[in-house]
């Protein structure tokens, strides 16, 4: 942190899973202290929420480590040139919807019950 603070730096390639750091907070505070430089995720995390949070954390991408020397030039230029880049197989994760919460409706209490009984009993039928 102290060399970026002294030493501009165009883009950063940031694991993640770091012995000694979590890469997630850390993308923050790189962003925090130059907000100019590229941060771009690279690890072996293929998890949806983690990609989530490096972009919410100010990262211009993420890129798993099996991605080919092709490809992780090419998202390279691109992110410098002010895209926010993925992987194609982050792509893949991205497209596929999130798991859809499952919440159970409260059920009703013996007075709801009851009253709603009555206000069908009561309603006149066609």
């Amino acid at each position: 942190m102290d060399f970026l603070q002294k030493h501009p730096v165009d883009t950063v390639l940031l694991d993640v899973a770091l012995p000694d750091a979590n890469g997630v907070e850390l993308c923050r505070d790189i962003k925090g202290i130059s907000p100019e430089t590229i941060v771009l995720g690279l690890s072996s995390q293929a998890e949806r929420s983690i990609v989530l949070q490096m972009i919410a954390n100010g990262a211009g991408g993420y890129l798993l480590k099996s991605t080919g020397t092709d490809e992780l030039i090419s998202c390279i230029k691109e992110a410098q040139e002010g895209s926010v880049v993925f992987s194609g197989d982050v792509k893949r994760i991205l497209a596929k919807a999130p798991p859809a919460p499952t919440k159970k409706l409260p059920s009703l209490t013996r007075r709801e019950k009851k009253c709603s009984f009555c206000c069908r009993k009561e309603r006149p039928r066609p």
